[in-house]
């Protein structure tokens, strides 16, 4: 929030890089949201290859792409969405006890 405000102060346009999932695209939307009124927010969307299926399969509904392009941020609370628990635990590796050196 700090680094909008100040390269809007500059005259300068705030566009975040928001490459990920849909969890860190929607942490990236609402700050882009809140503290700007122009320009652009990047994030991955092309299908069918990095389609929201593919880029969203944690979230329980994956984020919203008008025919334009706009992202649709959801009004539930907090950042709009719910983890997939079940796809989650699907999608687990299983992995080694990490052990401490000491």
């Amino acid at each position: 929030q700090k680094v909008a405000h100040t390269v809007a102060a500059y005259g300068v346009m705030f566009t975040p890089h928001s490459w990920g999932n849909g969890i860190g695209i929607l942490a990236n939307a609402h700050l882009y949201a809140a503290t700007s009124d122009r320009g652009y927010f990047e994030f991955p969307w092309d299908p069918p290859e990095w389609a929201a299926a593919r880029r969203d399969f944690a979230l329980q509904q994956p984020l919203d792409v008008d025919p334009t392009g706009l992202l649709v941020l959801p009004d539930a609370p907090g950042l709009g969405f719910e983890l997939d628990e079940q796809r989650l635990s699907q999608t687990q590796v299983a992995g080694d006890t990490i052990r401490s050196n000491n």
